[in-house]
């Protein structure tokens, strides 16, 4: 009996340890957003990924091989699932993994949320280079650490909302010659269609899929539709996973 108690304090203290480092790891919370739409995408929920997860995660997307993607899309069934905070942790540790550039863009036009995540003024971004009013240089802000940068959404009224292949095309030219990464948080697959748009000029979509939450058959039909459309689908993420005992537990068993 006293071994059993003694491993159950021991887990119990790694759980802690765990918890403790993962409060680290994430970036605190950001300032307002200014709709609940934004909100819903920079909370953080009770169980998102560790960082060894989330880790391991970029490890096997972009670092196998030097030919491996270069231009990632993140995107999710439905909204809250968690994108834009995996989006924004991926590239923060594809920072530290790598000594070559990266940018993260919010490509989330309708509901965009990394610039309040790295409480930084959504100024001119991706809408203003694509439209080629202002050039990609003076659009980005370089983050910590210093291999890292974010083109933040910009600026787009409601009334026009798409994306025209072209110029989405030519803004991607541009990020593929001035990054040797480039992550991008896209809204759910279903909206505006802009996922299917952004993975067409990418190399392949991670799809966030949000436990207890998202569908199989609506997320059977997203990577069905990410098949049809000739797009690589990179990998399926399952964020936000609540567990009833602590975690080291489960690695135990």
């Amino acid at each position: 009996m006293s071994r059993n108690f003694e491993l159950l304090q021991k887990l119990e203290q790694e759980h802690r340890s765990q918890a403790e480092v993962l409060a680290r790891f994430q970036t605190s919370p950001a300032s307002e957003a200014s709709s609940s739409d934004a909100e819903a995408e920079t909370e953080v929920p009770a169980r998102m990924h560790s960082p060894d997860e989330v880790c391991q995660l970029v490890r096997r997307i972009f670092l196998p091989n030097p030919g491996g993607p270069k231009v990632v899309v993140f995107s999710s069934v439905e909204r809250g699932a968690g994108c834009s905070w995996m989006a924004a942790h991926c590239a923060q540790e594809l920072a530290t993994q790598v000594r070559r550039s990266i940018c993260l863009v919010d490509a989330n036009l309708p509901f965009p949320a990394l610039h309040n995540f790295f409480e930084v003024e959504n100024g001119q971004g991706f809408a203003e280079t694509m439209a080629h009013s202002h050039s990609l240089a003076k659009c980005v802000t370089q983050l910590g650490p210093r291999n890292l940068w974010l083109l933040t959404s910009g600026y787009v009224p409601a009334a026009d909302m798409r994306l025209e292949p072209d110029s989405l095309h030519q803004c991607m030219q541009k990020l593929r010659d001035e990054f040797e990464y480039t992550i991008i948080d896209a809204p759910p697959w279903t909206y505006l269609s802009h996922a299917t748009v952004l993975g067409s000029a990418a190399d392949g979509v991670v799809l966030v899929l949000k436990a207890n939450s998202s569908h199989r058959g609506a997320s059977q039909r997203v990577a069905s539709e990410i098949k049809t459309a000739n797009i690589p689908l990179l990998g399926a993420v399952l964020n936000q996973r609540t567990f009833p005992i602590p975690q080291a537990i489960y690695d135990r068993l």
